[in-house]
């Protein structure tokens, strides 16, 4: 796909049922796809502006820093993991990820909402809107 642009890569983001993101090296979404903002509650550039571990739940942030920090360093170009972010609105979400870096310091990762399946539906983690 030779002539893929920024209009093909806003309706991937668009309508990606997933959450997609791409994060640089200090820890700040750069990109992330549109239903960030019906899951989290938060807009796209309030996510942005802060480093992607100010909306994980404190209890993920020690491990997922531990991670990214160990992962950087190995040769593996994938690795799976899950956290819990909180959102807007104070519920939390727990995301299933799956990341690629690359040698421009990237990070690109697929996440799936994965919180039913861990806590039932009793457990509601959607940001009222």
């Amino acid at each position: 796909m030779s002539d893929w642009s920024n209009e093909h890569m806003a309706e991937f983001l668009k309508n990606s049922p997933d959450l997609l993101c791409i994060a640089n090296e200090d820890g700040y979404f750069i990109e992330l796809s549109d239903n960030w903002e019906d899951i989290m509650g938060y807009t796209i550039d309030e996510l942005k502006s802060k480093p992607y571990t100010a909306f994980i739940q404190e209890d993920f942030v020690q491990s997922t820093n531990h991670l990214k920090d160990n992962w950087m360093k190995k040769r593996d170009v994938f690795t799976s993991f899950e956290n819990v972010y909180i959102t807007k609105g104070g519920g939390l979400i727990r995301i299933s990820w799956r990341a690629t870096k690359y040698i421009d310091g990237l990070t690109y990762a697929i996440g799936r909402e994965i919180t039913h399946e861990m806590w039932g539906h009793a457990n509601e983690g959607h940001a009222a809107k």
